[in-house]
């Protein structure tokens, strides 16, 4: 009896991730442009055809693996019922996947290549923090008033909120700086969420 394979659809999805893991690290590394689809079939150990099998060209390939990056963690699944409790959670999530290596690199990346590339940085920009900011700013309208600490619009309070988590750092990181300690910028966010609103 012949032994069964694996269906071809999670051959093809496990060859993009590879393709896509092999284009990050060389990208990064080198520049988009630097980068050829030869160079990349080489590190991926595959041929230049499988490659173009997966995606039509370079720049088919780039903007797969942005919006790969962006699937992000909105699940709301054993979220605390206390929305203060779950915006705490939610900021700590953010801030960590904003300053992750990775999420820097990809985001230098994205700007580097948005000069000509206009839908790029907006995907990159929606899907990424905006989206996030959004789950944050829903977050706190469910908050009761009562408990706010100041009366300021959940649009004002979210932006306070990414600024003393990830703005400095990741503007610094992207300039070429230091990489965030992300246990000091979580704690910097939390301490913000306990500044706005009382305890239950």
């Amino acid at each position: 009896m012949g032994r069964l394979g694996r269906p071809l659809a999670m051959e093809a999805e496990e060859r993009r991730e590879k393709i896509f893991a092999v284009a990050e690290a060389l990208f990064c590394a080198h520049g988009y442009r630097a980068v050829s689809m030869a160079q990349i079939a080489a590190a991926a150990g595959m041929s230049k055809r499988t490659i173009y099998g997966a995606f039509m060209s370079k720049e088919d390939l780039l903007n797969g693996l942005i919006a790969s990056s962006l699937v992000w963690d909105d699940s709301v699944e054993s979220l605390p019922a206390d929305p203060v409790d779950r915006l705490r959670l939610q900021v700590r999530r953010v801030t960590r996947r904003v300053l992750s290596e990775r999420h820097i690199n990809l985001c230098r990346l994205a700007i580097s290549e948005s000069m000509d590339k206009e839908t790029l940085a907006h995907s990159f920009l929606e899907h990424g923090i905006l989206r996030s900011r959004r789950a944050v700013i829903e977050t706190l309208s469910q908050v009761d008033p009562a408990r706010c600490r100041v009366d300021l619009p959940a649009e004002t309070m979210a932006s306070m909120l990414f600024g003393a988590g990830s703005a400095v750092s990741l503007v610094t990181a992207l300039m070429g700086g230091p990489m965030p300690d992300l246990d000091h910028q979580v704690a910097l966010a939390e301490a913000v969420v306990t500044a706005l609103f009382l305890p239950a």
